[in-house]
């Protein structure tokens, strides 16, 4: 692990591979600002594959792979997940009862090094998945605290054969704070089906969903740098999901 120092934040950040299942080991990226009032657990959308070793991280476009140093400055514990090492690519297997069982033993790590800290998962586009999976499979203390759902994917298409109409919302029960931008061209993340999460989500008590707009569309409509992406509103929209956070 590594100490970063600036005048206001210090803070310790390296690399963790954990075992999971037989055999398999789950990488990840963690940063543990000294002023940390909760954890997050990152999920970047497409493959998911980073390519997370001991020099960093290998792919930064990701929304959420580059604002997690905003992250960890509004006080969050941050861990970035990358694949298993039993898979390539994480397509078909985010709605899996073994990428849940992965995703556990994450948080039993991330408990057992900061026990005072409400663990939160934060997916973005297909991460939406992931984070959807493992809140309806696993509750309680060992789940997690809440869950925050960034350009979710709601729709299928023949190239995109997962959505979170793969997922049973009806299981989730903690808290979700849902963030769509308003001109998101991707065509598995519309922004109507976003809205209706709200309704879908029946079983969770507290839930919100939050729009955003303005910013630069400058990439394929469902990679990094679009809309989709929330190219340059990134500090505003990670500001109102830590805010978000921690009043919940």
């Amino acid at each position: 692990m590594g100490l970063l120092c600036s005048a206001s934040f210090a803070t310790q950040e390296g690399f963790h591979s954990l075992p999971t299942r037989d055999g398999v080991q789950q990488p990840l990226w963690l940063i543990e600002p000294d002023n940390a009032t909760h954890t997050v657990i990152l999920f970047a959308g497409g493959d998911g594959k980073l390519n997370i070793s001991k020099n960093g991280i290998g792919e930064e476009g990701n929304f959420l792979v580059r604002t997690r140093d905003h992250f960890a400055k509004k006080g969050m514990v941050v861990a970035v997940v990358d694949k298993p090492s039993d898979k390539e690519k994480l397509f078909r297997f985010r709605k899996t009862g073994k990428h849940s069982k992965d995703i556990k033993a994450v948080m039993k790590f991330l408990r057992e090094r900061h026990p005072d800290k409400p663990i939160w998962l934060v997916g973005t586009s297909r991460g939406t998945i992931s984070v959807a999976n493992v809140a309806s499979r696993i509750h309680g203390h060992a789940g997690p605290h809440g869950i925050v759902l960034t350009s979710a994917v709601t729709k299928k298409t023949k190239k995109n054969l997962d959505s979170l109409e793969d997922i049973d919302l009806s299981s989730i029960t903690v808290p979700t704070y849902i963030v769509h931008h308003e001109r998101d061209e991707c065509k598995v993340t519309p922004f109507d089906k976003a809205e209706d999460l709200i309704e879908e989500l029946s079983s969770v008590k507290v839930k919100e969903f939050k729009s955003f707009s303005g910013g630069e569309n400058i990439g394929k409509p469902c990679k990094g740098k679009s809309y989709h992406g929330f190219l340059g509103i990134e500090h505003s929209v990670v500001n109102s999901i830590t805010d978000w956070i921690k009043a919940h």
